[in-house]
């Protein structure tokens, strides 16, 4: 029966999505599979003999050197490498050291997951920050409203005194203490509700009876 021909090991590389590159022990590149074209877009051929730190951001060419010379010691690590565009791609580097002091490794592109990351963070930022705004406009507001009730009320509180012996004009008075009231308990539960959610919000232990509530 016939065999299949055997496929060289730069097929089997080039079948490869991850890039996967050997360096020299003085960082140079020194093998590239199709991939390093295909994520950075730089051509192999132009790519092979330079240092593999030559692709990768400034910032960032210290950490490549260390994930290199740590080897299968480091963690695998995220660099920004530049591509052919002058545009950065963050790739994922894990590299081995071979008994000839080459270097082995592999280039996996997490561009795209670092940027929804970023995306995902700045949108959490921008909800906090307007839940903050919210609880600051509730807690302002629920002051400036508290100061004027408190007037209102108290004036309430005097009519009813000064009109005792006027039980029509005692109701209104009462009217306008009882919805005083009303207004002054939905301020302060949104005061709370603001505290609850700027997490200062004071909890009192006290006895009570559970039929008043009912």
């Amino acid at each position: 029966p016939r065999t299949a021909p055997a496929k060289s090991p730069e097929c089997v590389l080039d079948a490869l999505r991850d890039v996967v590159f050997t360096c020299d022990p003085r960082g140079r590149v020194t093998q590239l599979n199709s991939a390093w074209t295909a994520s950075l877009g730089h051509p192999v051929d132009r790519s092979v003999g330079r240092p593999l730190s030559d692709f990768v951001d400034a910032p960032d060419r210290t950490k490549l050197l260390n994930v290199l010379e740590a080897g299968a010691k480091a963690r695998p690590t995220e660099v920004g490498f530049i591509d052919a565009r002058g545009e950065v791609r963050w790739m994922e580097v894990a590299s081995q050291i071979l008994p000839d002091g080459r270097r082995v490794g592999t280039l996996y592109d997490v561009t795209g997951h670092r940027e929804a990351q970023q995306a995902l963070s700045a949108a959490k930022q921008r909800a906090e920050e307007a839940v903050q705004a919210r609880s600051t406009f509730l807690a302002n507001m629920s002051h400036e409203l508290r100061t004027p009730l408190t007037s209102i009320l108290g004036y309430a509180e005097l009519l009813l005194d000064a009109l005792g012996e006027n039980p029509a004009l005692a109701r209104h008075a009462q009217t306008i203490q009882r919805n005083g009231e009303h207004l002054q308990a939905l301020v302060n539960d949104i005061l709370d509700f603001s505290k609850i959610e700027a997490g200062t919000l004071k909890i009192e232990l006290a006895r009570f009876e559970p039929l008043a509530l009912v």
